[in-house]
C-alpha cells in the first residue's frame, strides 16, 4: 500500500495516541515527505509497516497479517521493533548487525526515547559568544554531519574549530503539533567532561523553543550511553519508552 492509496489522516491520529518521542521520526516524514513514504497498517486494533528510505518500523500485535507488503523490505535495513517481536524477527530476516560497531553479532540496539517540554528546561545560562549557529559564513557544517543540514544547529568555538556540535534537523510547526527531534551530539574525543556539550545542547533547546514555540523536543539515546542520558536528564528530558532497533536482510 503506497501513499497514493493511504489515508493518512486515519493514521496520524492513530499515531498521537502513542509516545509522541517513539513516533516522532514517522510523523515529522508524514508530515514533510510523505511522498516518499510507504505505510500499510490497520485501525482496529492499530498495528503498522512504516517505511522512510531503508528504515521500517514495525508495531503491533499481528503485525505480519499485513505481510504481504513485505516486499518493501531490502537488503541491508534497518528495523525498528517493539522487544516481542524479536523471535518473529528472527524468523523473517537474516544476517543481523547492531547499529553499534562494539556490539557481539546478532544482539539489537536498546534506545531510550526522550521527551522535553518547555517548562522542563532546565537551561538558564546566559549566551555564549563561544557558541555560533551553523552553517555561518565562517564556519560551513562539519564534514560528517552535513547530512543533517537544515533545521538549527549550534556549535561550540574552540580556537576557531567547531569541537562540540548539536543539531536539530527534523523541525514541525503545525498548529496542532509542534516539535523538534535533536540529532549529531557530539563532542570532540580531548574536550569531553567540561561542560560544552551542556552548553551547547542546553543552548540548542532554549532556542529553539524561543524561535519556532515547540510544544516538546525529542531524541533517542542508546540505553548504554550513560554520559549522555546523564546530560539529558540535567536538561530535564524525560525518559517515555524504549525502542529497538538492528541491521538485517531480508530471508532468501
Amino acid at each position: 500500500m503506497g501513499s497514493k492509496h493511504v489515508n493518512y489522516h486515519d493514521f496520524v491520529k492513530q499515531l498521537q495516541q502513542q509516545p509522541h518521542s517513539v513516533t516522532c521520526y514517522i510523523l515529522w516524514h508524514i508530515f514533510h515527505q510523505y511522498k516518499k513514504t510507504d505505510l500499510a497498517f490497520s485501525v482496529d486494533p492499530l498495528r503498522y509497516i512504516f517505511r522512510f528510505e531503508n528504515k521500517y518500523t514495525l508495531f503491533g500485535e499481528d503485525v505480519w497479517q499485513l505481510e504481504k507488503y513485505i516486499r518493501w523490505f531490502q537488503t541491508n535495513i534497518v528495523l525498528i521493533f517493539e522487544k516481542q517481536r524479536w523471535e518473529e524477527i528472527i524468523h523473517h530476516f537474516d544476517n543481523f548487525r547492531s547499529l553499534e560497531t562494539n556490539k557481539p553479532i546478532d544482539s539489537y540496539n536498546i534506545y531510550l526515547t526522550l521527551s522535553l517540554s518547555r517548562e522542563d528546561l532546565s537551561f538558564s545560562e546566559d549566551a555564549d559568544d563561544r557558541i555560533i549557529q551553523i552553517p555561518s559564513p565562517e564556519h560551513p557544517h562539519p564534514k560528517r554531519y552535513r547530512p543533517l543540514k537544515g533545521g538549527l544547529a549550534f556549535g561550540l568555538l574552540k580556537k576557531d574549530k567547531i569541537i562540540c556540535f548539536a543539531a536539530a534537523p527534523h523541525i514541525l510547526t503545525q498548529k496542532s503539533l509542534s516539535f523538534a527531534i535533536l540529532r549529531g551530539i557530539k563532542t570532540e574525543l580531548l574536550e569531553r567532561r567540561q561542560g560544552y556539550a551542556l552548553k551547547t545542547v542546553g543552548m540548542l533547546c532554549k532556542e529553539l523553543f524561543s524561535r519556532y514555540q515547540l510544544s516538546n523536543i525529542f531524541l533517542w539515546v542508546e540505553e548504554t550511553n550513560t554520559a549522555a542520558r546523564n546530560l539529558y536528564e540535567q536538561l530535564g528530558f524525560q525518559e517515555e519508552a524504549k525502542i529497538f532497533s538492528i541491521y538485517c536482510d531480508q530471508k532468501k
